[in-house]
């Protein structure tokens, strides 16, 4: 079973007249760009949740991949969470080598091996993909184009090194952490990055902005999240709110909720929650432990290794989370999974892609991956099932998930 499988029901077709007009600017623009680019290659995909960008994204990828196959696309995202829902999707970090975490005074251009590795990847590349554009500050939008200019050398006098953008997202949600906004105000005491971050956003001429919300028919439900994202809410939004709290709800949808997952405002809450209705679960546990590479590889965050967690402990029922692409996890079980550690069988109620098992269709075993990085001039790796415990996780963490019932925790303090 190859990876892109995964996208043979995938039917273009079916967009609407909006994401229709996008697909054929980016069919024609596949057939006309050439390696020199020009700015028109670069472009803003915009529309709230529920407009279908993800679908979209999805016809865009079957369409390059079919007209000048496997390496001719590239999907990616800030986060892990984020990127496992594209297809083909990898975290900027890793797919552009950037450093984590991401900071002025540890950003150096690639050199040597590392460069000659990343040209020779990049070297079938026709459309570049980025979705959650709110959470790209303009440091970080420096880095991509810097990292972009040195994929393809004969263009880095050109954004983004002349490549075919699509920057995707919906700037009402998350802001970047410890970046500017794109849209904010510049002043003059910015850093080098930030100032060529901006350089590159201002190049960007062109915008298609998706309006029609095909995911929900709840218009008036629809409506007040768009208020909130405004901050334009009514006295009549905060009532219904508030008759949304689970301790005043029917019995009959309490149930409902019971098995949502929560979404918390701080890593620390999540952790605590995951932990303690592992807990409750009856049955024992297994605990996954991740091999390592380099003194101290095991002591290091989960962010430094890519969404790889040292140590993960589930049971039989726990709802899990995959921390990396689905195609990129099919991958490596077809070629070279570890044998000295367990394949996770997990159920994707939406999984429509060639069963392992016909009489289980939505069952997909995941193996463990390894994850490479270096730190303070060292290299490191983890090898471990890309997996966490999806009890509960962070409000940032859910940005870019469709989550059909969920759960909200406030905290003791508003942040």
């Amino acid at each position: 079973m190859q990876p892109q499988d995964l996208l043979n029901g995938i039917d273009h077709t079916m967009l609407n007249h909006e994401q229709n007009r996008v697909y054929e600017f980016v069919e024609q623009l596949l057939l006309t760009s050439d390696e020199e680019g020009s700015l028109e290659n670069a472009f803003i995909l915009h529309g709230v949740g529920g407009t279908g960008k993800s679908f979209l994204i999805k016809c865009l990828v079957k369409l390059c991949l079919s007209k000048f196959g496997a390496g001719s696309c590239l999907v990616m995202a800030p986060t892990g969470k984020a990127a496992s829902i594209l297809p083909f999707g990898r975290t900027l970090h890793s797919a552009l080598r950037l450093p984590v975490p991401l900071v002025e005074s540890g950003f150096e251009p690639l050199a040597a091996e590392s460069l000659t590795n990343f040209q020779d990847e990049m070297g079938n590349m026709r459309l570049v993909i980025i979705d959650e554009l709110s959470m790209i500050g303009c440091r970080f939008l420096a880095a991509i184009d810097s990292r972009l200019k040195q994929a393809r050398p004969s263009s880095s006098s050109k954004a983004f090194g002349g490549f075919p953008v699509i920057l995707s997202g919906d700037y009402g949600q998350l802001p970047p952490v410890l970046d500017k906004p794109l849209f904010s105000e510049p002043n003059g005491h910015e850093s080098m990055m930030c100032r060529q971050g901006r350089l590159a956003f201002s190049t960007i001429r062109r915008a298609f902005f998706l309006d029609e919300i095909v995911r929900t028919k709840e218009r008036d439900f629809q409506s007040l999240l768009l208020r909130v994202r405004d901050g334009v809410q009514t006295p009549e939004d905060l009532t219904v709110v508030l008759a949304r709290q689970l301790h005043r709800l029917p019995a009959i949808e309490r149930q409902k909720f019971q098995a949502s997952i929560l979404l918390c405002s701080t890593r620390g809450r999540a952790a605590e929650v995951n932990e303690e209705y592992l807990h409750r679960e009856p049955g024992g546990s297994v605990v996954l432990t991740a091999t390592h590479s380099g003194r101290g590889a095991a002591s290091h965050s989960d962010e430094l290794a890519k969404g790889l967690l040292p140590r993960v402990e589930l049971k039989i029922g726990s709802p899990v989370m995959l921390t990396a692409n689905l195609g990129k996890v099919f991958g490596v079980f077809a070629s070279d999974a570890h044998d000295n550690l367990p394949v996770v069988l997990v159920d994707f109620p939406d999984y429509e892609g060639p069963p392992l098992n016909p009489n289980f269709p939505t069952v997909v075993p995941i193996p463990a991956v390894t994850r490479t990085w270096h730190n303070d001039g060292r290299v490191y790796s983890r090898t471990q099932a890309p997996l966490v415990l999806a009890y509960a996780t962070t409000i940032y963490k859910s940005q870019g998930s469709s989550l059909s019932c969920y759960t909200i925790d406030f905290g003791s303090k508003e942040i």
